[in-house]
């Protein structure tokens, strides 16, 4: 599972422009979206030459912008042409705001998150690592993002057979928003949902069976059977 992660606006999942995506949920006109999409997908390839030619590409509009078509090229599935857009923004934070910086990190995670859905898993773990420690020392262990920068590195371990790293990563993330939240929360299950898939991955299969009994249960006592 991949999480994006966009401040102070909605990340990826919840951008306006998404037509491709949309379409695909909806099942319904989707020749028309398409094409549409790749209408949209020209006019903001000019708009954006427009402003790197206009305000250069160290302008915060420009860097606004690129944030905004990188997050709906992504979300169409265009991750060649959204991930030299976050890389810019990577640098262009790193220089002006610096490396801790709140919005620099969100970059930073986003450009791992395209890595990773890339394939390029020891690039996307270096940065993913390098943001959680960031976020550990300036939140605090506890903190949602934190924990989601744990959790995706443990789905990176987990996905490379570093079993005994994802495990313990999973298991702190369980702890910690058991503690925070509530061992019911959606994000409690959530993480032991993960757990159970790591158990899986090994051959572990009553340990996953128990962990996702665990997780049908806690959600039909929160959602309901017919959710």
């Amino acid at each position: 599972v991949l999480f994006r992660s966009r401040s102070p606006s909605p990340r990826r999942g919840e951008n306006e422009l998404v037509l491709r995506g949309q379409a695909a949920k909806k099942g319904k006109n989707s020749a028309i979206a398409m094409a549409l999409a790749d209408i949209q997908h020209t006019l903001q390839r000019r708009t954006l030459d427009s402003k790197l030619a206009v305000l250069g590409a160290q302008h915060p509009q420009t860097i606004s912008f690129m944030i905004d078509i990188a997050n709906c090229w992504y979300e169409q599935g265009l991750l060649r042409e959204a991930e030299p857009l976050e890389y810019q923004v990577v640098s262009h934070r790193r220089q002006t705001l610096g490396e801790s910086h709140a919005d620099t990190l969100n970059a930073m995670y986003n450009l791992a998150i395209t890595w990773k859905s890339q394939g390029r898993h020891t690039e996307s773990e270096t940065l993913q690592a390098q943001v959680y420690d960031h976020r550990k020392q300036a939140l605090g262990i506890s903190h949602p993002e934190t924990i989601r920068c744990l959790l995706q590195l443990a789905g990176l371990w987990r996905r490379r057979g570093r079993w005994e790293e994802a495990e313990s990563a999973q298991r702190r993330a369980i702890q910690i928003r058991g503690e925070v939240f509530g061992r019911d929360h959606p994000d409690t299950i959530e993480a032991l949902s993960y757990l159970g898939n790591t158990f899986k991955a090994q051959g572990r299969y009553e340990e996953a069976e128990a962990a996702q009994l665990q997780v049908l249960k806690a959600r039909v006592e929160l959602l309901g059977r017919q959710h």
